[in-house]
């Protein structure tokens, strides 16, 4: 299916958004038909939890260019300082790819509410989405993954890796609605049709995540600053392992033995829904 979207200017004073549009302005202009930002910093309804999700749409001949890692690089140093807690970097796609847009990557519904650093004055993406996409599978791997994780057992220890853990149960219901619907949708559109497929308990760990998102909150001290703003694999490994703060008392009283029985009840229901599906 053929489609056209146009994505407007992305209004904001924010210092990330005005560096990154410096840096590509001053030196990286030729690499990008387009530089987007989807997601809640798009819709303007972040919180303190929301990511930085930015989208890079590269020419061709520069996708495996020195100039577009040197950018990812430099412009990395800046989402670090806004969210030391990011755990994605830029998603990337080739200008070529539209002609068999990616879907299951990033659901064109995510890219109606996106919003464009470059060009300044929005961007215009053509694009011909692929005819089939195994969503049940993705759907079926997704969960399977987050079972074994949750049958290990095993919990987060620090903020980081609670953070990048509540991402993945919060992306379960856009996940099931895209298996059930066979197309995909915005992430925050999918919770209410997905959760009238499951009773109060096993809809729990979703309600548990999104209150702990909503009331996300943490302090760095010096060291924990300097450290966690710096890309780098290094950093971002001690980041994840040793380095982030620990998980505070009061959300820890949530993630008790009770939610981690329920998130293993909604795990298995989904993915019981999905094979009478399949």
């Amino acid at each position: 299916m053929k489609g056209t979207i146009f994505i407007p200017e992305i209004k904001s004073e924010e210092e990330i958004i005005l560096n990154i549009r410096l840096m590509i302005d001053k030196e990286y202009q030729k690499l990008f038909q387009a530089v987007i930002v989807h997601g809640s910093f798009a819709t303007d309804d972040r919180t303190l939890f929301s990511d930085f999700d930015g989208l890079l749409i590269v020419h061709d001949k520069y996708m495996k260019h020195k100039e577009l890692n040197h950018f990812i690089s430099k412009s990395l140093e800046e989402i670090y300082r806004f969210d030391p807690l990011q755990h994605h970097g830029w998603f990337v796609i080739s200008v070529s790819s539209l002609l068999q847009y990616p879907e299951e990557y990033l659901p064109i519904a995510v890219l109606k509410e996106a919003k464009c650093i470059y060009p300044i004055e929005g961007c215009e993406l053509r694009y011909v989405q692929k005819t089939r996409i195994n969503y049940l599978k993705i759907a079926d791997k997704y969960i399977e993954a987050l079972i074994k994780r949750v049958n290990r057992p095993w919990q987060p220890r620090n903020i980081y890796q609670l953070k990048s853990f509540l991402s993945q149960v919060m992306l379960l219901p856009s996940l099931l609605y895209a298996a059930i619907n066979n197309r995909g949708i915005y992430k925050r559109d999918s919770f209410v049709p997905i959760q009238a497929l499951f009773t109060e308990q096993e809809w729990s760990p979703i309600v548990i995540a999104s209150h702990i998102r909503e009331n996300w909150d943490y302090s760095l001290n010096v060291f924990q600053r300097y450290m966690m703003k710096r890309p780098g694999r290094v950093f971002r490994k001690m980041t994840q392992h040793w380095i982030a703060p620990s998980i505070d008392p009061k959300t820890k009283l949530l993630l008790n033995d009770e939610f981690y029985y329920n998130l293993s009840i909604l795990l298995n229901k989904s993915k019981a829904l999905l094979h009478d599906i399949m």
